[in-house]
């Protein structure tokens, strides 16, 4: 009988430790895809949606 008690509680704390694994995990993917969302918005997003700032720009440059 406390053979089964021990085995339960074991079960018990694995369960819980799965739990709090998939709790962190679930947490990290949350913050990457917050971080890659911002450093797509603040790093990707001016370039892609003016593209023309650039070839406005060079021959600016390429005259000084």
């Amino acid at each position: 009988m406390a053979r089964q008690a021990g085995t339960a509680v074991y079960a018990a704390h694995l369960t819980t430790d799965l739990q709090h694994a998939r709790e962190r995990l679930i947490t990290t993917r949350e913050e990457e895809r917050r971080r890659l969302r911002r450093d797509l918005h603040d790093g990707l997003g001016p370039p892609i949606s003016h593209p023309h700032h650039k070839s406005e720009r060079g021959p600016k440059f390429a005259q000084e």
